[in-house]
């Protein structure tokens, strides 16, 4: 069996090193983003109860389709 293809093949994994600057720099803009929101309205709360959220099933990532929120202004 030959290879054509001239790069060897790799198996990237999740915690390969050209992943992590990018996974930390996500993390990072998430963590910013949610503590500024909290800053700026600290009334949010869940328009639904948390069991009636919509989750979506993956083995990869745990994420909501929905995720309605109330904010009051006081």
């Amino acid at each position: 069996m030959t290879r054509i293809c001239p790069v060897p093949a790799k198996l990237v994994m999740e915690d390969a090193p050209e992943h992590t600057a990018s996974r930390r720099l996500a993390t990072l803009q998430v963590t910013i983003a949610l503590r500024e929101l909290f800053l700026r309205f600290p009334h949010i709360e869940l328009a639904k109860p948390r069991e009636g959220i919509p989750w979506r099933r993956s083995a990869f990532v745990r994420a909501a389709y929905r995720l309605p929120v109330r904010i009051r202004l006081r």
